[in-house]
């Protein structure tokens, strides 16, 4: 989906008067008891800040994709003002005391890397205290300036009678290569470094985000150091935030996505299918034929479902595989979240479509494989996908299930720029105008999440696309943020000899210019 034509329209009938005020470019909550700031450019508030920490990531023998990282620390209930300023290489998901608190940071280059500012104080708690973040590196090249690099890189400053309190990520943490995480999950489509989850539960370390868990296995974290660059990198260097690629530290310039879990109330269909499953190579499953199924829509999920009560699956024949497809109703964008319970090493595939095309159900859609692999431990497993999928039809399949399996939750963690409609048009004489103007809206809300990008198959975020996603969302939301991060992007991605890249942040050596 390209928004180019549908919104052209917009930035050549439309008057300025339709707008009622521009939005406010300071704050956003980023949950209830937690406050995440932004900051326009021109805003010097950052530019007394001083960082002390350092990258940190685990040792080079010994790293994955994804790492776990932990610090405890003492927080004093004299301290006021707990300010976490935070970011890391690709993706973080940052949780205090066992909370989530958010996911970040912004789309960004590493030349010019954005950074959270989140206020924590209402989380921390008289003693000791926890912080733990999952991150995962995305692989490939990140700009044209550097190639990418795995890191993650935090700062706490809190108030107290004797100054400012500091905690900064260092050697100190305590970080672990993921065991559950495979190396191998694949990308969702060869046009995006995103990839689909490939879990194995039965190697996570449950409850590492927690206070209580024993983390004196983890090795220490290795902070990063300068390697490249005149003069060579020497044995006595010293670590800190400013180490390459990360040459520039900028705060957060667009508003915090919202973030709310939506539950899968309305069971489209449960079908038993043939499944020609062997390991260790478990192919995809046949695209589903619904025809049959789409009329008679099954509430009997909604009504099963409950805190108490989970929907149960029957176990599967040899060569049989269950599916159960839930219908959101409209296109979420989001990641996929399960809590499940089963035997151990059964096989959960999760596929997510935005549609259903010719009365079938597929994951495969515009080069896009949206589909994530999770293996049970026997427990019950609380997964949630590291990258979103544009999501109206979720389809579990249970892959030759030995036994009964329960399931307690399925939904959708939706994230989702913060639009506020402002704009207007409507005309008697031109109904369809309206009908126009309320399409583009939607179509702006499911290709935008912290930048104007088509969230069906690419995920680049296109200068030229950008132009008109910038008309419509201008005149329809007053707000013009996305439109000058994709600007100021483009230009930091300049190279030496003039050329500016398409798209921004680049990705990979295979640009257009």
């Amino acid at each position: 989906m390209k928004l180019n034509y549908l919104l052209f329209i917009l930035g050549v009938l439309l008057p300025l008067s339709l707008l009622n005020g521009m939005p406010d470019t300071t704050e956003l909550n980023v949950s209830e008891n937690v406050p995440g700031t932004w900051i326009s450019p021109g805003d010097n508030s950052e530019s007394d800040f001083k960082w002390n920490a350092s990258w940190i990531w685990t040792a080079p023998d010994e790293s994955k994709h994804v790492m776990l990282a932990r610090k405890t620390f003492q927080y004093n209930e004299n301290n006021t003002d707990a300010i976490l300023r935070i970011t890391a290489s690709d993706r973080y998901q940052l949780y205090v005391n066992g909370t989530y608190v958010c996911r970040g940071p912004a789309r960004s280059v590493p030349h010019h890397q954005s950074y959270d500012i989140l206020d924590i104080t209402k989380l921390l708690v008289q003693g000791e205290n926890i912080l733990a973040v999952r991150v995962h590196q995305q692989q490939e090249k990140k700009s044209y300036q550097y190639e990418g690099r795995a890191g993650l890189l935090a700062q706490l400053n809190s108030l107290s009678a004797d100054g400012v309190s500091v905690l900064v990520s260092d050697s100190n943490w305590k970080v672990l290569p993921d065991p559950s995480w495979s190396d191998d999950a694949p990308r969702i489509s060869r046009f995006q470094d995103f990839v689909c989850d490939r879990v194995d539960f039965r190697e996570y370390p449950a409850n590492w985000k927690t206070l209580g868990y024993d983390d004196s296995y983890w090795q220490d974290a290795i902070e990063l150091m300068r390697n490249v660059g005149w003069p060579a990198p020497q044995k006595d260097d010293i670590s800190n935030a400013y180490t390459p690629p990360w040459t520039s530290l900028l705060p957060r310039d667009i508003p915090y996505l919202n973030e709310k879990d939506i539950r899968a109330e309305l069971l489209l269909a449960e079908l038993i299918v043939e499944d020609t499953y062997t390991k260790p190579e478990i192919k995809d499953l046949n695209d589903i034929p619904l025809a049959e199924k789409i009329p008679g829509r099954d509430k009997k999920y909604h009504k099963a479902v409950s805190d108490s009560k989970p929907y149960v699956i029957a176990k599967n024949k040899q060569g049989e595989s269950t599916v159960i497809i839930f219908d959101f109703g409209e296109v979420v964008i989001g990641m996929p979240k399960l809590e499940i319970e089963g035997a151990e090493g059964t096989v959960i595939d999760i596929m997510c479509a935005p549609y259903i095309l010719e009365e079938n159900f597929t994951h495969k859609i515009v080069d896009t494989r949206a589909m994530d692999r999770i293996t049970l431990s026997g427990n019950i497993d609380k997964w949630e996908a590291t990258y979103f999928k544009p999501t109206r039809y979720m389809a579990v399949a249970i892959r030759n299930n030995p036994e009964k399996l329960r399931l307690h939750y399925a939904g959708i963690h939706e994230i989702a720029y913060p639009f506020t409609s402002k704009g207007m048009v409507i005309s008697p004489e031109a109904p369809w105008l309206e009908q126009y103007w309320k399409a583009s809206e939607k179509t702006v809300n499911v290709c935008t999440t912290d930048g104007f990008t088509d969230n069906y198959r690419e995920r680049r975020q296109y200068a030229q696309t950008g132009y008109y996603a910038a008309l419509g969302t201008y005149w329809t939301f007053g707000d013009y943020d996305l439109q000058r991060k994709y600007l100021i992007q483009v230009a930091q991605e300049q190279m030496p000899n003039g050329i500016m890249p398409a798209y921004a942040p680049s990705a990979g050596s295979d640009y257009m210019v």
